[in-house]
């Protein structure tokens, strides 16, 4: 990416998973935590809801507390495989309620990247191809996919993106299901920061819980990226 003065603070969330574990009280602190943080930009790489919890959860109240959250230049979301689909119309009403721009295999040009949101994979296997979004693209600036399934990182690769955020692993969250987990997605796919070619690539272990409300030998994270 190219150089610049100031680094671009960007923070970077997935799978929260509101609902059964994680409740308000919670969610709170997730969204404090990342003010804290003062970032430019929010990004939300899916997995907002838990399982169901959208059916049932107070939406209001979540979308209240989603609105606190602050970033100067703007806060995207994609959805996870535990989130409504996309085609649901109760889920695009919400992030508008939260003043959260959901991005639907879409692209959105701000001022200093080109942002790409992908459906998730598992929710809609027929989504748009990446290469298909990214034809749109008219500008040279650096480009950042948001795709919540680690999978998308090989589609990100091929496309010549600047930088990949993914969730949905949690890191395994805990043993022995990380084994299983690292081996099913690959050291690039698990957990962490890897680089081929000029695509950077970063999998987030989670900010919630997803099934227990425990983690064993993983941490629930906030990730903040640093942009220069």
């Amino acid at each position: 990416m190219e150089d610049r003065k100031n680094p671009v603070k960007v923070a970077f969330l997935s799978d929260i998973h509101t609902g059964t574990f994680v409740n308000k009280r919670q969610l709170r602190k997730i969204i404090d935590q990342t003010n804290r943080m003062q970032c430019d930009y929010v990004l939300i790489a899916g997995d907002t809801f838990d399982v169901d919890a959208f059916d049932y959860c107070n939406l209001s109240e979540i979308a209240e507390e989603l609105q606190r959250l602050k970033a100067v230049k703007g806060v995207y979301a994609i959805l996870g495989n535990h989130d409504p689909v996309s085609t649901d119309a109760r889920m695009r009403e919400f992030f508008q309620k939260s003043k959260i721009r959901l991005l639907v295999d879409e692209i959105i040009e701000t001022e200093d990247f080109i942002i790409i949101g992908r459906d998730d994979i598992n929710s809609n296997p027929k989504r748009k191809a990446l290469t298909e979004i990214v034809q749109k693209i008219c500008s040279d600036k650096p480009k950042i996919l948001m795709d919540h399934n680690p999978v998308g990182i090989a589609d990100g690769i091929q496309n010549n993106i600047d930088l990949v955020v993914c969730g949905h692993t949690h890191k395994g969250q805990f043993f022995p299901a990380n084994l299983f987990t690292k081996w099913s997605y690959g050291k690039q796919g698990f957990y962490g920061y890897s680089k081929t070619n000029k695509t950077h690539s970063i999998v987030s272990s989670g900010a919630g819980y997803f099934q227990m409300p425990i983690r064993i030998g993983t941490n629930s994270e906030i990730v903040q990226i640093d942009i220069t």
